[in-house]
């Protein structure tokens, strides 16, 4: 490769302040993925104007893909391989941009890149960073492009940007003419996809991570038969074609797969991109940006992973897309479309990546059709479900019923009640859980749907345990009729919807790890016999009487005659389990979040809270949190929305009595402004057993939980370390003050 040298002055860091380049020729080095591509044709409209915008990276199979875009000029170098070290095949890695010193930098440009970079201009290259986030940026940043316009956007134009609707992409959709030509013929020719035939377009596998890959995973827990690579994709093209004979396919294979790793399957009429247009990366294919936008022109349907394929297709307006999300959220990547639906794996959920900031289905303009499964495969079955409800074609059932929509899982939502077979249960012994147990046992009701019990003394008794908790290894004894229990802690409470409908009967003790790494869990995995990482915590797991009464007994027979452990019962279930070889499924540390009070910072990811350590505390202290966390919202509640009002119009002394005082103002927005600190930043109105309280929080807990007297000061106590009282007194106006 020839290369000629040339000097530019270079943004490699968001510090750099690249929003400050103006009215000049600008190179944009984008050594990312094809999808990385379709992301940056959305956040460029959103860049400084009036700069002249090009692109370029090593291979021009992604540069092309810009080809005819209005607000950014492709450069091309000549080849299209991709995989090159990003230059450092051909000695030159990165064009030398990355080397040491900033500012101003002497380059080795391609000589073809070189001549466009003097004949356009140049006089500033942007190769600045372009992070994943996974879900950990809230809305509106949420997803991978929007969460770099931080260094691409000066905060000054950023803050006055409406980033509340879609933001559109800048490619241009019509191919070359003559690659246009060169596509449709050779579908009709190698593909035999001729007139009148209907065209879906599968992309089944990425490249950046197996573990999204449609039909990879989980084969040896399917049914004999169904534990070939990819056979969900193969049994959805069977269902699809025996609705309606007209369908074929093409999957983005790029090279020639054989056996289990391919999908195309002339019976099938399915065809693999390789087959038609070669390898991908040879160096001498036709351009993928070029072909994949003429292959998008033929399309009727797109069905996919998340990879830079589907990623140009959901950027497409118009094309039929439904996206399969086995370890990502469609919030994360894409910009929303009306013609698009995205089913997601019970896997995701599993993760916990529902939970995170990013991970929602609409927020504000912002709306995605999603449908989460309840396996954690993505059946064939599933998909025709979701392609006729996108396409009109038929009934919209899934085959695999679906959950409730995000919102519900999220917010509240009941997924129903169950049958009285599956029931939750908790113990409660003492004046202090009985008081936790009837807020513990209603949240369970609300967002499970589960008949919910409480055990209490007369079982104690009945059963002539020493240790209220040791009533764990009875719970089938007590309810003869039940073969699936829930159980959870007294002192922990659920805080989310959570569907245990797919956990009945499964042979698998389904719980949640315990901090594995702590000294005293370290001790008793070893003093038991079996790894930290495989201890289950015993405040919260599904049991069924047909695979685990046998792991009950086992734990009582275990522990009989032994004395009392610092950890009582939790020791001798976890040998029992391994004594029995009973199959362990951990759910995601936000099911049975240990020490919440203490550690949780995000309690809208949190399904099951566990207060360790608050039964110790003032009953009056219990009483408060458990409201908190139980409460519900009054929108409807006008004369509580007054008074709210009330409270936003008017300026109140904040004191905690014997420490501190000092003026106080709630915001309308439920925000604090004068006053606030670290453990007091929002501010919440509610009526809550019958009673208005006026609550003050800090980023996640409550900080005290007021109500007012009959002098209008809202009185209370600090629901925190000092406990300390805490009066909020209304500043009247004098007279010289104007109402």
């Amino acid at each position: 490769m020839k290369n000629r040298h040339f000097e530019c002055q270079v943004y490699r860091s968001p510090k750099d302040k690249f929003w400050d380049v103006r009215d000049s020729g600008v190179l944009i080095y984008w050594p990312h993925g094809f999808g990385d591509w379709v992301f940056l044709s959305s956040i460029l409209p959103l860049m400084e104007p009036s700069n002249r915008y090009f692109v370029t990276r090593f291979g021009d199979h992604y540069t092309a893909v810009f080809d005819g875009c209005a607000l950014a000029t492709p450069l091309y170098l000549g080849h299209n391989k991709t995989r090159c070290g990003e230059g450092s095949d051909y000695g030159n890695p990165h064009f030398g941009l990355r080397s040491s010193g900033v500012g101003f930098r002497a380059l080795e440009l391609p000589l073809a890149l070189h001549a466009k970079c003097v004949e356009h201009g140049i006089s500033a290259i942007m190769d600045l960073p372009f992070f994943e986030t996974y879900g950990n940026r809230p809305f509106p940043f949420h997803t991978k492009a929007r969460n770099m316009l931080g260094s691409v956007v000066g905060p000054g134009r950023l803050e006055h940007m409406n980033l509340t609707q879609r933001l559109p992409s800048s490619l241009e959709w019509c191919a070359p003419a003559q690659i246009r030509a060169l596509v449709e013929a050779r579908l009709r020719t190698w593909g035999g996809i001729e007139a009148g035939r209907k065209l879906c377009v599968v992309v089944r596998q990425g490249f950046t991570a197996t573990g999204k890959n449609w039909g990879h995973r989980w084969r040896d827990e399917l049914p004999e038969g169904s534990r070939r690579e990819g056979e969900e994709c193969r049994d959805f093209m069977r269902l699809l074609r025996r609705k309606d004979p007209a369908w074929s396919f093409v999957t983005l294979e790029e090279r020639t797969f054989s056996g289990s790793d391919t999908v195309r399957d002339p019976e099938l009429g399915c065809v693999s991109y390789h087959e038609l247009f070669g390898a991908a990366d040879d160096g001498h294919s036709l351009p993928l940006g070029w072909v994949l936008k003429a292959l998008l022109e033929f399309a009727d349907l797109v069905v996919g992973v998340p990879t830079g394929p589907y990623h140009l297709a959901m950027a497409k307006p118009g094309l039929p897309t439904v996206g399969l999300w086995i370890e990502h959220w469609p919030a994360w990547y894409d910009e929303p479309k009306a013609e698009s639906i995205h089913l997601i794996s019970r896997n995701v959920r599993d993760m916990g990546a529902l939970m995170r900031p990013g991970s929602f289905s609409k927020m504000e303009g912002i709306e995605f059709q999603t449908r989460i499964l309840n396996t954690r495969t993505i059946p064939g079955e599933a998909v025709l479900a979701g392609v006729e409800e996108l396409l009109g074609l038929g009934s919209a059932r899934l085959a695999h019923p679906s959950e409730p929509s995000l919102a519900r899982v999220r917010e509240q939502g009941n997924p129903g009640r169950r049958s009285s077979r599956f029931i939750a249960v908790t113990i409660a012994c003492g004046e202090t859980y009985e008081f936790m147990a009837k807020f513990s046992a209603e949240a369970c009701r609300r967002h499970t749907g589960l008949e919910t019990h409480i055990l209490g003394v007369e079982a104690l008794q009945r059963h002539g345990f020493e240790l209220a908790s040791y009533l764990k290894v009875r719970l089938f004894d007590e309810f003869p009729d039940a073969e699936t229990i829930l159980y959870f802690d007294a002192d922990a409470i659920f805080l989310q919807a959570f569907d245990p409908a797919e956990y009945e009967g499964r042979k698998e003790w389904i719980g949640v790890g315990d901090h594995w790494d702590r000294s005293w869990i370290v001790e008793d995995s070893a003093r038991i016999g079996i790894p930290p990482r495989e201890y289950f915590n015993a405040g919260f797991y599904i049991a069924n009487r047909t695979h685990h009464a046998g792991l009950f007994r086992e734990a009582e027979s275990i522990w009989a005659g032994k004395p009392v452990t610092t950890l009582y019962e939790q020791p001798w279930l976890n040998a029992a389990r391994a004594r029995l070889n009973v199959p362990l499924q951990f759910l995601p540390k936000e099911n049975n979040f240990l020490t919440f009070d203490a550690q949780a910072r995000f309690p809208d990811r949190v399904v099951l809270a566990h207060f360790n350590g608050l039964p110790c505390r003032p009953l009056e202290i219990v009483r408060r949190v458990c409201q908190y966390w139980t409460r519900t919202p009054a929108a409807g509640d006008l004369g509580l929305y007054e008074r709210a009002g009330q409270i936003v119009g008017t300026r109140f002394t904040y004191e905690r009595v014997g420490h501190d005082v000092r003026p106080m103002q709630f915001l309308a927005d439920g925000r604090i402004g004068d006053g606030s600190a670290g453990c007091e930043r929002r501010w919440e109105l509610t009526m809550t057993d019958g009673e208005e309280v006026l609550w003050i929080a800090g980023d996640a807990h409550p900080t005290c939980g007021l109500v007012r007297d009959k002098d209008g000061i809202w009185c209370g106590r600090w629901l925190r370390a000092e406990q300390m009282a805490v009066r909020v007194t209304p500043i009247l106006p004098t007279n010289g003050d104007r109402a």
